[in-house]
Formats: C-alpha cells, structure tokens, sequence
C-alpha cells in the first residue's frame, strides 16, 4: 500500500509542477531534484560592464549573477536576488581566467 500512495503523490506533484506558472517550462529547464533551475556555461551568461558582473535572465524577472571574484573563486552556483532560485555554471578555470583578461577585469 505505501508503494501506491508514494506513486500517487509522484504523480500529483508532476502535474502540480507541469501547471505551476515558475515550473511550466520546456523539460530541458524543468527544475531538477537538486532544485537548480538550468545548468548553462559561462558562455550563455552575458556580461554586463557597467556593473562589473555576468547575469543570466530567472523567470521570475530579476536575474541570476556571477561576479568575476566568483568566478576566480570557482564557484559555480549563479543565485537570483528576487527568488530562491539558483543556476549551475559550468566552465572550465583557464577558459574562464583567458575570458577576464579580455574583459580587463
């Protein structure tokens, strides 16, 4: 019986975040168990001068940011200030230390 209860409540919980307007997104975006919502590189980030950081856009209209100490830091966890939502950012640390020179930063 525990089996088929545990069953259901998957079942509801999918439908719940299938419909939920932060989660309702393409499957490649879905929120994972981890509870990271995308895994994108450094790459896809965008870099904006006047504010010396990367960003990457959150649904919930604020954004996600890496500051060039994090990255020299090797953290790879982008957080949005609105929302408890986080993104992973992969990189590798040469390409990422090559891509701050050209940035002079």
């Amino acid at each position: 019986m525990q089996m088929a209860a545990t069953t259901s409540l998957q079942i509801c919980l999918h439908k719940l975040l299938r419909t939920h307007p932060l989660t309702a997104l393409p499957s490649h975006k879905f929120i994972t168990q981890n509870m990271s919502y995308e895994i994108v590189t450094l790459d896809e980030m965008i870099w904006d001068g006047e504010k010396q950081h990367f960003f990457y856009e959150c649904p919930c209209g604020d954004v996600f940011t890496l500051t060039p100490d994090d990255v020299r830091a090797g953290e790879e966890i982008a957080r949005c200030a609105s929302c408890s939502l986080y993104i992973e950012v992969e990189y590798d640390s040469s390409q990422a230390e090559e891509l701050l020179k050209e940035l002079c930063v």
